[in-house]
């Protein structure tokens, strides 16, 4: 793709201090919550973040809509760097990222009814013209614009969801934050709301960063999957890449322990040992080699020398030493 990005990570730090027990309770250590992870979003695409509960996918979504101040790196979106504006213009910009959030309830006000929670961005915003568009934005959304005078409570966790993605849209967004979006919900209803998704996409235009836990859900809705361990992206590709040939061994991991439909299908699970490290305390060297399967491999060189991004093919890149020895 020639087109510049329209969303763009840089090197983005994201570090949290841990206060110490005592009387002065100084922050002596450090969440090492995101580590350095570049990727670019283009518009009109999907971009799906996977990994271990805790890897830092939500943290960099936070980032990304401004709910969190990166330690260091930056976001730019539309080429413009996000911590260089200010004032009205950030206000602006605001209006163009938005976020759906994981659990659809928690994020909902429950003292307000549809009505009230989809007009909500109009009035933050200044923007005129909520009466008109809410009962729009339910139908977009394939709910009843009648139901807009009643409570969240009297939803289903699925009718939910699709009131926090109408209010998402209130504004019409180019980039929207999918935190998870369909992991509460019944398998079913993740089918129903990952089309949606796909449609409003092509409707409007949009772009996601959308982050879960499930590589089928991913699998479904992304153009690029990037994949993360302990605050590191180790592996980012076109989606169809990823899935037949995937290079770093954590990648190969969690392709290995999908489910296959057909009984007949024969696979070999890859079975990691050992738990997460602390991210508080990350390993040296490569995070993933106190619990990969091919360290023998390539030795201490794991250790003591965190790997660098290596291009493999057109818009796949993946940090790993075994394939870090043969670039130039």
């Amino acid at each position: 793709m020639t087109d510049a990005p329209l969303l763009e990570i840089r090197d983005l730090v994201k570090h949290y201090p841990v206060k110490g027990r005592g009387f002065l309770r100084r922050a002596r250590e450090r969440v090492h919550a995101v580590e350095g992870v570049s990727v670019p979003l283009c518009a009109g695409r999907t971009l799906g973040l996977v990994g271990e509960s805790g890897c830092g996918k939500s943290t960099l979504g936070r980032l990304v809509v401004g709910l969190e101040e990166p330690t260091a790196g930056a976001i730019a979106f539309e080429g413009r760097t996000m911590a260089e504006i200010d004032g009205a213009s950030l206000r602006r910009l605001r209006r163009q990222i938005q976020i759906i959030f994981q659990d659809p309830y928690a994020s909902l006000n429950p003292r307000m009814t549809v009505r009230e929670i989809l007009g909500e961005p109009f009035r933050i915003h200044g923007v005129a013209g909520a009466k008109e568009k809410v009962p729009a934005l339910l139908e977009a959304v394939g709910l009843p614009a009648a139901h807009a005078g009643r409570f969240p409570h009297e939803f289903s966790g699925g009718q939910r969801q699709r009131i926090g993605i109408a209010r998402a849209l209130a504004l019409r967004p180019k980039l929207i934050v999918c935190d998870e979006p369909v992991s509460a919900l019944d398998v079913s209803i993740q089918a129903q709301m990952l089309n949606l998704l796909k449609r409003l996409q092509r409707e409007m235009g949009l772009s996601y960063l959308f982050i879960a836990h499930g590589l089928a859900a991913v699998k479904h809705i992304s153009d690029e999957i990037g994949v993360m361990y302990l605050g590191q992206l180790v592996e980012i590709a076109p989606k169809e890449r990823l899935f037949a040939a995937p290079a770093h061994p954590y990648t190969q991991a969690l392709i290995s322990a999908i489910p296959r439909p057909d009984p007949r299908a024969r696979s070999t699970r890859i079975v990691l040992e050992g738990d997460v490290p602390s991210p508080i305390d990350p390993p040296t060297g490569c995070r993933f080699h106190t619990r990969c399967p091919r360290m023998a491999e390539v030795g201490p060189r794991c250790r003591e020398e965190a790997p660098r991004s290596v291009e493999l093919s057109p818009g796949h890149r993946v940090s790993c030493h075994l394939f870090d020895r043969a670039a130039p």
